[in-house]
């Protein structure tokens, strides 16, 4: 019987320290949600930025392409 008793209290302090565990886990992970969403948003940004500048690019070059670029000096007033 003391043996069984002693069994359980091992596996009790053993779940007791993996639910710290997972507490500090998620205090760390509630700490840095702030930082992860704001390098989300940096990134989305930055993806943003560069399809824009695919999308110039590409409109610029196939304008050149087919004659329609127009320069400054062939403006006519």
């Amino acid at each position: 019987m003391n043996a069984s008793i002693a069994e359980l209290e091992q596996a009790l302090l053993v779940r007791q320290r993996k639910l710290g565990e997972h507490r500090r886990e998620l205090e760390r992970l509630i700490e840095k949600k702030p930082i992860v969403e704001r390098n989300i948003k940096d990134t989305e940004c930055e993806i943003f930025d560069l399809e824009a500048a695919v999308f110039v690019l590409k409109s610029m070059e196939g304008s050149e392409q087919n004659g329609n670029h127009q320069r400054c000096s062939n403006y006519k007033k």
